[in-house]
């Protein structure tokens, strides 16, 4: 991994505004902050600003973990595209979900025994409609909860592929797409020649690792087993990016 701001690294920047390219990112961690309750991320004032304007100039998506749903409250205008559930809703051309939600109420009955014992963990089983997620950031005892929900996890075989994040595991269905699947339909229907995408977590690895040359991927925060091939050094610097490609495209001001 490479530090973007660096004298030679910035360049690619530049390169891709000369370029068709389509300006990706994840939501959490990236657009905006960790913090303790998922339900109250939101962007900064300044770091929304930013976002909605080089949305008006350039084709912008943000790829989520979170239900689609929710990132409609969370982000009501700007981007081109909103993909949330790992890839698996917002994707244009593929709108069927039955299935998948079919999975997933078979899995939260599955995980129905467990509910009290999770409750009185600290863990918060979140149903997002075709994905499910076990939160355990709240909890008071976080290596235990982690026992509780892995232990919990072996009888979550039926289809299932987890994705172990930020004092969460994801529960998502294989048989759907991926961000990074996710991606590459954006830029297909886009028309864009390149995706430049940001993320900070292990589900955002499914775009770092996708072999696709059309890519430019970078991570926020730097991970030695990362495939990201650029990296920012915290969360903040997100401003700072928008600022430079905002300058780049023209629109700043």
């Amino acid at each position: 991994m490479k530090y973007l701001f660096s004298r030679a690294n910035v360049r690619v920047l530049e390169s891709l505004s000369l370029s068709e390219a389509l300006y990706a990112f994840d939501f959490d961690g990236t657009l905006a902050p960790i913090v303790s309750e998922p339900g109250r991320a939101r962007m900064s004032e300044e770091t929304e600003s930013l976002f909605m304007r080089l949305s008006a100039a350039v084709p912008t998506a943000v790829i989520s973990g979170r239900s689609l749903a929710d990132l409609r409250r969370r982000i009501p205008s700007g981007p081109k595209y909103l993909v949330g559930n790992h890839g698996l809703e917002g994707i244009p051309g593929i709108s069927s979900v039955r299935e998948l939600e079919n999975i997933c109420n078979t899995w939260k009955c599955i995980l129905s025994p467990f509910l009290d014992d999770f409750r009185d963990t600290g863990i918060v089983l979140e149903d997002k409609g075709v994905s499910l997620a076990l939160h355990y950031r709240a909890s008071t005892a976080k290596k235990l909860a982690r026992e509780r929900i892995l232990d919990a996890l072996q009888t979550v075989n039926h289809g299932a592929k987890i994705i172990p994040g930020k004092l969460v595991f994801n529960i998502v269905p294989n048989c759907g797409p991926h961000k990074g699947i996710a991606l590459s339909n954006l830029i297909a229907h886009s028309r864009a020649k390149f995706g430049f995408f940001v993320g900070d977590d292990h589900t955002d690895e499914d775009v770092f690792t996708t072999d696709d040359r059309r890519f430019v991927t970078v991570r926020v925060g730097m991970k030695k087993d990362s495939l990201a091939a650029y990296y920012l050094r915290r969360q903040s610097q997100i401003n700072r990016l928008l600022r430079h490609l905002l300058r780049l495209h023209g629109s700043a001001r």
